[in-house]
């Protein structure tokens, strides 16, 4: 059966609660005009009590919605993640942000393609204990298995509370449109992008604040050329920390390529009597287009994360088809 919803007790699992409490929190949000999305969002720390809450806090002040858009064939979807982090300022942490960052990324493209078309298969069992008690066991599986090419990453969050033993939360809004599709499939055919004025990326960088900001970027040029760039980081006492920062920019200079996803989300409900309990599980794969392309490092510099006050190698490659 196809469905363009998730069932409602699976939505609402895959939401990880931070707590409240003083935080710190960090965001960059910015894109251009594609038809379909906003000039651009408004930019600061948050105020809501984790990533999750800021993001959609950002996305209502700008008129968007997670879920399909019929007026103006845009799809925009939520991935959020938290860890358990006690101390941010630990040269660990660079890591822990990647990770989390590339399952929250992982979350939302599940959803994208949710949106398009999924497979929900959903079956139900009961049965009885020993003792005569009624058990009711209901599974659903939300499964996907598509191409995707023209996904973007509008914005991304992170926070953190030492409540609760100290959480770490990243979320990001990821968006798909038909037009931007069609603008990615022109640029990844187009026979070479080496005449590209290196200037209108520098001065889309300087707008941008790097410390809060990891992942995917792209954005339109003055002559209407679309460039696609990645942004990595790693902490920068770490052995070999410019070329870690180097090769996550890469991987996310590529988000936007065609991309074969494969993924499932199981949700098994139990009722014991008058109690519930869930049991959640994922699996996730991609592959992405493994036509040869370019990346050029188009910056490589260093920045004080605000949330941990460390030091990271930031570097910035443009992906050219």
């Amino acid at each position: 059966m196809k469905t363009s919803i998730l069932p409602a007790a699976l939505a609402a699992t895959l939401l990880l609660v931070a707590g409240c409490g003083d935080r710190k929190s960090a965001s960059e949000i910015g894109i251009d005009d594609d038809g379909a999305f906003p000039e651009a969002f408004d930019e600061g720390a948050p105020s809501e009590p984790s990533a999750y809450d800021s993001i959609r806090t950002q996305l209502e002040a700008n008129g968007l919605e997670p879920g399909y858009d019929a007026s103006s064939g845009r799809m925009i979807a939520i991935g959020r993640t938290s860890k358990k982090v006690a101390d941010p300022a630990v040269q660990s942490f660079a890591l822990v942000r990647d990770h989390c960052l590339e399952e929250a990324l992982h979350a939302a493209k599940f959803d994208i393609l949710e949106l398009i078309c999924a497979n929900v298969e959903s079956t139900e069992d009961s049965s009885k204990e020993p003792a005569g008690t009624p058990n009711k066991t209901n599974t659903t599986v939300v499964s996907v298995n598509e191409t995707v090419t023209g996904l973007r990453m509008l914005a991304m969050v992170e926070s953190w509370t030492p409540e609760e033993g100290g959480v770490y939360e990243v979320a990001v809004a990821v968006g798909w449109s038909e037009k931007w599709h069609e603008a990615v499939m022109k640029r990844l055919l187009a026979e070479s992008g080496a005449s590209l004025s290196s200037e209108a990326v520098q001065e889309w960088l300087d707008r941008k604040n790097l410390a809060a900001r990891s992942g995917p970027a792209a954005f339109s040029d003055p002559d209407g050329n679309l460039r696609m760039l990645g942004i990595g980081a790693a902490d920068a006492e770490t052995p070999g920390a410019n070329a870690r920062a180097e090769a996550m920019a890469r991987k996310f200079a590529a988000f936007s390529f065609p991309t074969a996803i494969k993924a499932s989300r199981k949700l098994v409900s139990t009722m014991v009597g008058d109690e519930e309990s869930l049991d959640f599980s994922q699996e996730y794969d991609e592959a992405v287009d493994p036509k040869p392309r370019t990346f050029l490092t188009v910056l490589s510099t260093e920045i004080v994360h605000p949330i941990s006050g460390r030091t990271m190698a930031v570097v910035v490659v443009e992906a050219i088809p």
